[in-house]
């Protein structure tokens, strides 16, 4: 509402239509928020960022009174309000009432603690807790909504990250209720970062590079091991079954064996195109064998197994040569 305020005043209008306009003074207000300063020169327009403060704790708070800037917002939204007021409604759970509350500890008191305990590292018992979908002993309430709880509270705005995540909380055993004195969370890392993969070698261009202009017999024994390994790791009874690939191919891998593969592996994805959903869900879990023999993963294997063979063949002959995997063929 205030932003929407700013531009009546200024007398922008049409955003929808001028998003080069809407986007510049989106980003000017953002900027004013955080202390910049705008000042007007015979030259034109200059900004500049606000000082940082020699002293630790201004700079510090500072920092802080930006971060809150996308916290706060975050905050007022109803869906959100409406969670932190349940979390903090008192409840009743084994014979007395609590609420987020009993999980908070007072510093005042811990700080008295730490000056008269006789022995200080028994004030505070931290330990970790995996969160997942149970609830917590001491108070009943859900672990996700208590981790949710303290991290919208930080400092800073409460943003999901994308992949996987383990949160975590850091409990502390030396109160009634085990309050949480910390939290972490594990998550996938960022990938495909181009400017941080070629900077540290990782993207593959960049590390093909390196191998071709600096060749080592430590480099070459690892590319050896890792087909090696690759061939050991590939399910092949099937493929060798159905005269696909041939016990030879891996020891000598052929032209036509690659291209047999990799023909393979396009009819089974086209035949995976085909397959109803329903039937590739009714598979067990743990049967891996029978999910393997599905077209998906028919066609996964058959190309894996043709990029392996044919790094194998271009491989350097500083290669140390690799054993093939012992196979079988059964009708």
């Amino acid at each position: 509402m205030v932003r929407e305020r700013l531009f009546e005043e200024a007398e922008i209008t049409d955003l929808y239509n001028r998003p080069t306009l809407g986007a510049a003074a989106h980003t000017l207000i953002d900027l004013a928020e955080q202390g910049w300063t705008l000042k007007l020169y015979r030259h034109g327009p200059l900004l500049m960022p606000p000082p940082s403060n020699p002293d630790p704790e201004t700079e510090k708070a500072r920092i802080r009174r930006q971060e809150h800037l996308r916290r706060d917002p975050q905050l007022r939204q109803p869906s959100v309000r409406r969670f932190i007021e349940r979390m903090e409604k008192p409840r009743e759970y084994a014979g007395g009432l609590v609420s987020i509350f009993n999980l908070m500890r007072d510093g005042r008191e811990l700080a008295d603690a730490l000056e008269t305990a006789e022995n200080p590292s028994a004030v505070i018992q931290p330990y970790v807790q995996i969160v997942d979908s149970g609830k917590c002993e001491h108070t009943g309430l859900a672990l996700h909504d208590i981790w949710r709880y303290f991290r919208h509270t930080w400092s800073n705005a409460y943003f999901t990250v994308p992949g996987r995540s383990m949160p975590i909380l850091v409990r502390d055993a030396a109160t009634a209720h085990h309050a949480v004195i910390g939290l972490a969370a594990i998550s996938s890392p960022v990938v495909q970062i181009a400017e941080r993969d070629q900077w540290m070698g990782w993207d593959t261009d960049t590390f093909l590079e390196s191998i071709r202009e600096t060749p080592t017999q430590k480099m070459a024994q690892w590319l050896s091991t890792r087909i090696d390994t690759q061939l050991h790791e590939i399910y092949l009874e099937d493929l060798l079954n159905d005269d696909i690939l041939q016990p030879t191919a891996l020891q000598q891998p052929t032209l036509e064996a690659v291209a047999l593969l990799r023909a393979d592996a396009e009819r089974h994805r086209q035949k995976h195109h085909r397959t109803p959903l329903r039937e590739v869900r009714q598979i067990e879990r743990d049967n891996w064998t029978e999910r393997a023999l599905t077209p998906l993963f028919r066609s996964k294997r058959a190309t894996a197994l043709a990029d392996t063979l044919e790094t194998s063949s271009s491989c350097t002959p500083t290669c140390t040569p690799h054993r093939p995997p012992r196979v079988s063929r059964r009708r």
